[in-house]
């Protein structure tokens, strides 16, 4: 069972532990932010009542912030969870974490978002720059 927190962190049962998992390289608005709703729902639709894969990287096994949350590349079924979040407008890349294996697409998924004006790149002009 999936509970999703916001537009990149959900929590889940993994070997039978509750854990909460952030997305690596994507970020999300914050609750009371522009789009955070839309962003939330988007997270809830792709991961919710799936089973999802999840990938570490050894560089960032665990979010340093006090929620500890398990940082991870996301698939629901064949989608790339965090990459499609950007691509839709729902979430910018980020490149605050060592891991580097999939920012090529997750930047290229934002260009694309960006370019066609799609959810927070037209509804929240000011919530991040293009990576």
């Amino acid at each position: 069972m999936i509970y999703v927190v916001d537009g990149d962190t959900f929590d889940v049962l993994i070997d039978g532990v509750e854990e909460r998992v952030g997305y690596i390289g994507i970020d999300t608005p914050e609750l009371g932010g522009c789009y955070y709703g839309e962003s939330s729902a988007a997270n809830e639709q792709l991961v919710s009542g799936q089973e999802v894969w999840v990938v570490s990287d050894p560089a960032n096994d665990r979010d340093s912030t006090a929620s500890h949350r398990l940082l991870r590349y996301v698939w629901a079924g064949d989608v790339f969870v965090n990459e499609l979040l950007v691509r839709e407008g729902f979430a910018e890349a980020t490149t605050r974490f060592p891991e580097r294996r999939f920012e090529e697409a997750l930047v290229d998924a934002e260009r694309e978002a960006h370019a066609a004006g799609r959810g927070i790149w037209t509804a929240c002009p000011s919530f991040g720059e293009l990576s």
